[in-house]
């Protein structure tokens, strides 16, 4: 042989790489007719096929996604599932993964609520961002319920017993039925006239087509275009509906939703009482703290003898005073040996000095002669000496050897 065989393993393998890399094959919806359904007692995992006239598939719905089924399926049941197709390794077949599954009715309802809720989501009527605030203590309720209806009486006890000061405004509509989302619509119309501070929508658990006129888009459009925060409690925890993406908060039930509307009271003095013990407990610590310091400082010999703080005072001026005094007569001794110096270059430029040593001063007419230039035979001019002044007659100028 020239070439290398795989093994079964690696078959299979390559086969599910094939299968699993189908976009179309990890999210699809399936219609079939229910046969051989085995639901296993230890694991809780139904085991079935789906078929039709002509074919049939192998199929599995683990526990985690059974749980929230509100049927029981058996044989001969035509139903719509939602799932995945990937391969059982041990006997190499495809299997449908199944994450959801609604009867044949409710399957086409499923359909028509992804399409609509793409739709919507894509507009941005879920968006995030325009989600308003829900207020903390609201003045005025209102409540879109059934009328009589057991999410009508939770509520109201809810919110009595939560916060009974609230001013509720009840308007019973229908909330089933063809008729139901057009009362819905106007209910939240009417509310948001009334000038409320939030809406509370709801009502109770039921299959999907029970609760349908949640997923009209009339009454999810209303809800956008409303002013006022409005709450949803539509169904069960599991109950997911178009009117709950658009409202600015989804609560599970609607006792939950009257829950979210209003602060409990009770909570709050409760909050309150620990707060305060907390507060008190810091009072009654910082005195303490307070009183001991006052204990400590009142056990200062500062304030024993209050004059002692003058000591350090005292000692530091001496101090000042010291440096100041030597510093002081630094100074003095410095300027006088300045002055002697100038003293002395004083004396030495002296005239009295030059004229001690043989030097006069000759000037004619008060004016210095440093020169035979300026005199001339028989000009009177006076010689300034050290002990007096001589005055003399020129008779003769001789020129002298320049310098």
């Amino acid at each position: 042989m020239d070439f290398t065989p795989i093994s079964v393993s690696e078959l299979t393998d390559l086969v599910q790489q094939s299968i699993t890399i189908q976009p179309a094959l990890r999210d699809v919806y399936v219609e079939g007719e229910i046969s051989n359904f085995s639901n296993h007692i230890r694991s809780g995992h139904f085991y079935f096929s789906l078929k039709d006239k002509d074919s049939l598939v192998p199929t599995v719905m683990f526990r985690y996604a059974n749980r929230s089924l509100n049927f029981v399926p058996k044989n001969g049941q035509n139903v719509i599932v939602r799932g995945k197709i990937d391969v059982y390794k041990k006997s190499g077949k495809y299997q449908l993964y199944v994450q959801k599954m609604e009867q044949v009715g409710a399957g086409n309802l499923h359909l028509k609520f992804e399409e609509l809720k793409k739709e919507l989501e894509k507009e941005g009527l879920f968006s995030v961002e325009r989600k308003r605030p829900i207020p903390l203590f609201p003045q005025k309720l209102g409540v879109i319920t059934g009328e009589g209806s057991a999410a009508q009486e939770d509520i109201l006890k809810t919110l009595s017993s939560r916060l009974p000061s609230v001013e509720v405004v009840v308007c019973p509509c229908l909330v089933q039925g063809d008729k139901a989302k057009y009362q819905l619509e106007q209910a939240i119309k009417l509310m948001e006239s009334l000038d409320v501070d939030t809406i509370i929508l709801a009502r109770g658990g039921g299959s999907i087509e029970d609760l349908w006129a949640f997923n009209e888009e009339i009454v999810a459009r209303a809800i956008y275009n409303c002013k006022k925060p409005i709450i949803t409690g539509v169904g069960h925890e599991t109950d997911f509906t178009i009117a709950d993406f658009v409202a600015d908060f989804r609560a599970v039930t609607p006792t939950a939703a009257a829950q979210k509307a209003v602060p409990s009271m009770e909570e709050l003095n409760d909050d309150l009482d620990y707060l305060r013990k907390r507060l008190d407990s810091k009072v009654v610590g910082l005195l303490e703290y307070s009183s001991e310091k006052v204990k400590q400082i009142k056990q200062r010999n500062i304030l024993k003898r209050p004059e002692t703080i003058l000591d350090q005072y005292y000692q530091n001026l001496d101090t000042v005073s010291r440096q100041l005094s030597h510093e002081f007569k630094y100074y003095v001794e410095k300027k006088e040996g300045s002055v002697e110096n100038l003293a002395f270059r004083l004396q030495s430029l002296s005239p009295k000095n030059v004229f001690a040593r043989g030097y006069s001063v000759l000037k004619k007419e008060r004016r210095l002669i440093n020169s035979i230039k300026k005199v001339q035979t028989g000009d009177d001019v006076s010689i300034e000496l050290q002990d007096g002044k001589l005055k003399c007659n020129v008779k003769e100028v001789i020129p002298g050897e320049k310098v």
